[in-house]
């Protein structure tokens, strides 16, 4: 997300007392606070998570087992997840742990403890980001929004398209879900579906295509019932053979827009 703007939590508590208990401190320190008192409600959202930055999760909802609803989270988003909770026995946090939580905060918690645990880990995941990824030909530059084919310069991308091939290429050949690409899809493209996500597949296959030879079908695999897999292998041979046909300069070098 673009750290210009606030950053969002997702707060899902039943409890509204001890919900705002929580969501005050957090938007008084300059967080944007979205409240969520059922299970049910937070997957509703779970194809617009990526609007979010984080989510603080009670385990003891009114309609759903926490650890339940943090496992479907889990299947849909990476997105960094704080479980604050009154229920923390032993058993309870090491299945949150398992199950993909990124920290565990018991209740009765400091308020000053709990701001510095979610301001550190959202810093970490953000330094985790590659701001540069290079791949063969592929050259993707987070802080620019940009991708280059070398030699044909840079790719006029959507936000949509630049967001995908992100995933993609961060993935570096492992097998990405349509669910999590949908997930992770930009803002332009809201309310994406699995479905929704092979019309940006295939609008991203043709404009390599124009640039790369043959790369329409082959630098972005289908792997059928699972979902789609950049290429490395093939990727690296153009990139040992960059004079072959195909590589010719692209007529426009647009940053990703808007």
């Amino acid at each position: 997300m673009d750290r210009l703007q606030p950053q969002r939590i997702l707060l899902v508590d039943s409890n509204e007392p001890q919900r705002r208990r929580l969501a005050t401190p957090l938007a008084n320190h300059g967080y944007v606070v979205e409240e969520v008192h059922e299970g049910a409600h937070l997957i509703a959202l779970m194809r617009s998570l990526h609007q979010y930055d984080a989510v603080l999760l009670e385990l003891e909802l009114c309609d759903e087992d926490g650890l339940a609803l943090l496992r479907k989270l889990r299947d849909w988003s990476d997105l960094p997840v704080i479980i604050v909770s009154s229920l923390h026995d032993e058993a309870r946090r090491v299945a949150a742990f398992e199950l993909g939580a990124d920290d565990f905060v018991p209740r009765p918690y400091f308020e000053r403890e709990l701001l510095l645990r979610l301001k550190r880990l959202l810093h970490s995941r953000q330094e985790q980001q590659p701001k540069v990824i290079k791949i063969g030909p592929l050259t993707l530059d987070h802080r620019r929004r940009e991708v280059t084919v070398t030699p044909a310069g840079a790719l006029n991308l959507t936000a949509s398209e630049f967001d995908l091939l992100a995933v993609l290429m961060q993935a570096r050949g492992e097998i990405v879900s349509r669910l999590r690409l949908a997930e992770r899809v930009g803002r332009e493209f809201e309310g994406s579906s699995p479905e929704s996500i092979a019309v940006l597949i295939y609008r991203l296959r043709r404009k390599l295509a124009q640039v790369i030879d043959g790369a329409e079908n082959q630098v972005i695999v289908t792997v059928p019932r699972f979902g789609y897999r950049l290429s490395i292998e093939t990727l690296h041979e153009w990139e040992e053979t960059p004079n072959r046909p195909g590589f010719a300069a692209s007529p426009q070098a647009c940053a990703a827009g808007p």
